[in-house]
């Protein structure tokens, strides 16, 4: 438990060192050949556990409305059956899509996605 709370502290922290203030004036949006990328955490989950990593997204914007998009999730489940019997599962996912992103505001960007 407190290696996933160190893990997730260290995660954050990396994310959040490249944080600047944004200048006025500046573009909100990312432009064509800018990359951003997110950490999807989970704060509680069924199994009662308190903080999870989900997954890591990462975005290269061909255009400003145009982005491909890479995740990197996985996860390992361990179960105790019958008979002191025990499996493990684990899945890792690399899900690949496209986004497009909608013009008209100044600060969100609304978009779909596959």
């Amino acid at each position: 438990m407190f290696k996933k709370f160190l893990l997730v502290s260290w995660v954050a922290l990396a994310m959040a060192a490249p944080v600047f203030a944004q200048e006025s004036g500046s573009e909100f949006k990312p432009q064509a050949g800018e990359i951003t990328a997110e950490v999807q955490l989970n704060l509680t989950n069924s199994s009662g556990s308190t903080i999870t990593l989900n997954g890591i997204r990462g975005r290269y914007f061909l255009s400003p409305t145009k982005a491909f998009r890479l995740g990197i999730s996985g996860s390992i489940n361990n179960s105790d059956l019958a008979n002191d019997v025990e499996r493990t599962s684990s899945t890792f996912r690399i899900p690949p899509g496209i986004e497009n992103h909608f013009t008209g505001t100044e600060r969100l960007s609304p978009y779909i996605g596959s």
